[in-house]
């Protein structure tokens, strides 16, 4: 049976699900408070606390998560109005930026004006921007650090700067959007309420939550896509109590947003007509397209803030500003987050070229505009972007095949590349697909639009296409708060990675064949062409059979005191000499300190190991990530286990569970059960035990297939919310 290393000796089973629980949290409260999250023992307490009136009746019939939805129903009301207020101003901005162009074409001396107003204001923007960061930017990937990663938002000094930055460059029509700024906004209004009602952290990271999901709700007037948004990108799970406080706090603020603008949706595609059944095959090379596009986008924006980075911080909101002067001039469609861009677009009432010059202008203007830093979202222009390729393709396919493609199919087109483009940029297809059915009043474009949005998100994870506001939230990090930054999540923000597992078992320890692993069908080595076989005799290979003896001393002797992580003196040694296991007596190399080919159930433990730890090198990025997973594997493909195999497991950690806010170190994880990855937004990190388990990360842990019912029903207990 495998041992945690730990200070005190084991608990049952039952320990993991009881009384144990409640003692860890209290034991590491300090842990969450580091990290800026609720400590477990504070969450439990003030849990269980009734309140006055209406809440005490309420907590009384055990429905705590009642009294969140109502709070989350005020904080709906109040980021409604925030959003609406912001809504209102960035389109008077967008209408006076519309205005003053066709004035300064025809009265060219305007440009001087021009020009100086341009440096002025851009100069404020810059120091807006520098005295709040958090403000700059499209503000998304500012909530999902402070919801997943415990950063704190000054709210109050965060709205003036957001609502005084984007006035600012709306009156210029920067290619930006309003929906990133409007979830902020409605994140940092509900934190605002949670402050003022001295919320613990658990129920202020909710109304966060709730508050996210208002803000997109009153942005376009479409609250199951708030509600999902903030759901699938913002808090990436999906418990009870989130979903009930998104759905009000979107609803309330739905309410508040069409009583200010009417019922009409900002994107109306309620006159599109129903595709004709045999055109669906056209959604596989539409969505292909859009995926293209998609990625295309996320390269562009990227490097357009990459090479703003290496301007000085004032330079970027003048030049951004300047730039919008001849696109104004000479593209006024571009203008703004491109919701006119979107209905031109749409009706498909010009040509092709016309419409390829619209897109070139629109990518390289957001481009410009977003790369500055100045505050404003790419969500729309995205939308644009896709509508436009979308339009294109239609009218493409339409002369290319007479008679394949009839005209009125083009708008429909047009809103699967937008739903597709968006999906493969954001990685939030259900957003995508409910956004494009609310926009279209109807569920009869549903099949198509969800063909393309997913086949769209297939292309961008062939492409190794990361999620654009995971990337930003990245490089936010590495600009503002890099002393936080774990070294596992802050690497190069465009390098992709794959999960090994989707929620599914995957057998691992049973000699089964795996390309990745290098193994031939038989369970025997491969010649050494492939990731494993040979390249399990690298450092990789080195650690493990370096760890292998404390580990099988450990296992052997239960003692679990017996720390199996090597220190760093090891890790130098195994880089120069690997140790060949040949039973389970734990024989050393031999005497020339060359391998030694291992035979019988010890070489099958032998070749799991390899194909174990070739399986994960791809997240390991240091002696030490090497050592803590060699640990792993010497004990989890340990000789006594390699008769009976592994299975691994994906448990997602909720807001509120037991170990949200812990050290790995720290957590009593079932016995026999050891973690093996960390899956962080698109980032795997390696379970070393000092690393700090987040709410929204997704935790496999690896077990003997014997015990899969006991490790499945302790890990949902340390794994799910205790509202």
């Amino acid at each position: 049976m495998m041992r945690r290393p730990s200070a005190q000796r084991r608990r049952p089973h039952d320990s993991v699900v009881g009384s144990a629980l409640r003692a860890g949290a209290a034991e590491h409260a300090d842990v969450g408070e580091n990290v800026g999250m609720p400590s477990n023992a504070e969450s439990l307490q003030n849990t269980n606390a009734p309140e006055g009136g209406v809440a005490k009746f309420l907590g009384q019939l055990g429905r705590k998560q009642w009294t969140i939805a109502i709070r989350a129903i005020v904080c709906g009301l109040i980021a409604g109005l925030l959003v609406a207020l912001y809504r209102y101003g960035i389109g008077y901005g967008t209408r006076f930026a519309q205005w003053m162009y066709p004035q300064i074409l025809s009265q060219p001396w305007l440009i001087a004006p021009f020009v100086c107003a341009a440096a002025i204001i851009g100069l404020i923007v810059a120091w807006l921007v520098r005295l709040e960061p958090m403000a700059s930017g499209s503000g998304i990937p500012q909530v999902e650090g402070v919801l997943l990663l415990g950063l704190r938002m000054r709210w109050l000094l965060m709205l003036v700067v957001r609502f005084a930055g984007g006035l600012l460059c709306g009156m210029f029509g920067l290619s930006l959007g309003r929906e990133g700024p409007s979830i902020q906004i409605g994140a940092a209004a509900s934190q605002g309420v949670s402050d003022a009602m001295k919320r613990n952290g658990f129920e202020e990271n909710t109304l966060i939550t709730a508050g996210a999901a208002a803000g997109l709700s009153a942005a376009f007037n479409a609250p199951l896509s708030g509600m999902m948004f903030a759901l699938e990108e913002v808090h990436r799970n999906f418990s009870p109590v989130i979903l009930l406080s998104a759905a009000s706090a979107s609803l309330s603020a739905d309410f508040v947003s069409k009583t200010w603008f009417g019922l009409r949706p900002v994107l109306n595609f309620t006159s599109i007509g129903q595709l004709a059944l045999p055109l669906y095959w056209w959604m596989i090379p539409l969505g292909i397209v859009a995926g293209l596009v998609g990625s295309l986008t996320n390269r562009m924006l990227l490097d357009f803030q990459t090479l703003y980075g290496k301007l000085p911080a004032l330079a970027g909101p003048v030049i951004a500003l300047l730039i919008a002067l001849p696109c104004g001039l000479f593209a006024p469609k571009v203008l703004g987050g491109g919701e006119e861009l979107i209905d031109f677009a749409e009706h498909a009432s010009s040509g092709v070229l016309v419409l390829l010059g619209l897109l070139a202008v629109k990518m390289l203007f957001t481009g410009t505009s977003f790369g500055s830093g100045v505050p404003g979202g790419i969500f729309m222009p995205i939308l644009a972007i896709g509508t436009l390729s979308g339009s294109i393709f239609g009218l493409l396919a339409a002369r290319l095949l007479p008679g394949s493609v009839p005209q009125s199919a083009v708008a429909v087109f047009a809103v699967c590349a937008m739903a597709g483009t968006l999906s493969a940029s954001v990685k939030a297809p259900m957003t995508s697909i409910l956004l494009a059915v609310e926009m279209s009043g109807s569920l009869v474009h549903m099949l198509p639009v969800a063909a393309c949005a997913f086949i769209a998100l297939f292309v961008a994870d062939l492409l190794g296409t990361k999620p654009i506001y995971g990337a930003l939230l990245e490089r936010y990090l590495a600009a503002h708060d890099g002393g936080r930054i774990d070294r596992s999540v802050a690497g190069d923000a465009d390098a992709g990675m794959e999960c090994p597992s989707s929620g599914k078992e995957e057998g691992i320890g049973d000699g089964a064949a795996d390309g990745r692993a290098g193994t031939d069908a038989s369970g025997g080595e491969s010649d050494g062409d492939d990731n494993g076989g040979r390249a399990a005799e690298s450092d990789v290979s080195a650690m493990a059979e370096s760890s292998a003896g404390i580990a099988r001393e450990a296992e052997m002797n239960g003692n679990a005191e017996t720390r199996i992580a090597p220190d760093s003196g090891n890790i130098g040694r195994a880089h120069r000499k690997a140790t060949a296991i040949t039973g389970t007596d734990g024989a050393a190399a031999s005497a020339d300190d060359k391998p030694v080919k291992a035979t019988g159930v010890a070489a099958i433990a032998a070749r799991s190991r390899r194909q174990f730890l070739a399986q994960w090198q791809r997240i390991l990025r240091s002696p030490q990530d090497i050592a803590a997973m060699a640990a792993v594997a010497a004990v989890a493909h340990s000789p006594s286990r390699a008769a009976s195999g592994n299975a691994v497991l994906e448990f997602p950690v909720e807001f509120g569970s037991a170990v949200a806010g812990l050290r790995v170190g720290d957590i009593e994880w079932p016995d026999s059960a050891a973690p093996v990855d960390i899956r962080r937004g698109e980032r795997e990190v390696v379970p070393r035990r000092e690393e700090t388990i987040m709410p929204g990360d997704y935790v496999f842990v690896m077990f003997p297939t014997d015990d899969l019912a006991q490790v499945r029903a302790a890990m949902v207990a340390l794994c799910s919310s205790r509202m």
